[in-house]
């Protein structure tokens, strides 16, 4: 990744940081969607520069990374994003400094409950779901400590949390998900 731009959430007395970023992150999302590939993918990936694990926060910023500044560019964020201008302050794309780590942000989902595991496991081993449920007596739901953004689908309209996880790396080459994340590709992290 070569090029990037920056997103500062800019919060008010009024409007708590937290409640925007889940609202400009929804609609990144939506301009992600709309802008896939044929495979389903983007060449647009994203980090949090804030990212805190201690705290749960993804902080402030968000920054969009891409091999072209005319890719970045084609997003046309500050339209996309104008519901929120008051809120919101968009860099002009900018190149990535030489010597940076990369690190990837992948989405990370908690375990489903028993029941759903144990319907899930019935159905695919062809067995009695009391017998699926049997084995996961000592299931432990898997709690996690991550930062997130709260979400809304758009299918079902429920809220979920988009659970965020940062993992150091190598610098690996890739796509993203409409999320701006991946579990494999990298982005600079600086």
């Amino acid at each position: 990744m070569k090029y990037y731009l920056e997103l500062t959430i800019l919060p008010s007395s009024e409007i708590n940081g937290n409640f925007l970023l889940s609202k400009v992150f929804q609609k990144i999302h939506f301009l992600f969607v709309n802008q896939k590939e044929e495979d389903g993918l983007s060449n647009v990936g994203i980090s949090f520069p804030e990212y805190n694990k201690e705290s749960l926060g993804l902080g402030s910023k968000i920054r969009f990374f891409a091999e072209t500044s005319e890719r970045l560019e084609a997003l046309k964020l500050k339209e996309v994003l104008g519901i929120f201008k008051d809120y919101i302050y968009i860099t002009k794309v900018r190149t990535v400094p030489n010597q940076t780590k990369y690190c990837c942000f992948s989405r990370k989902q908690k375990k489903t409950g028993i029941f759903a595991l144990a319907k899930r496991k019935a159905k695919r081993k062809e067995i009695e779901f009391e017998r699926a449920l049997k084995d996961y007596q000592s299931f432990e739901p898997d709690l996690l400590k991550l930062p997130f953004v709260n979400m809304l689908s758009s299918s079902s309209n429920q809220q979920y949390k988009l659970f965020i996880q940062k993992k150091e790396s190598e610098e690996v080459g890739g796509k993203f998900n409409t999320y701006g994340l991946s579990f494999h590709s990298t982005v600079p992290d600086f």
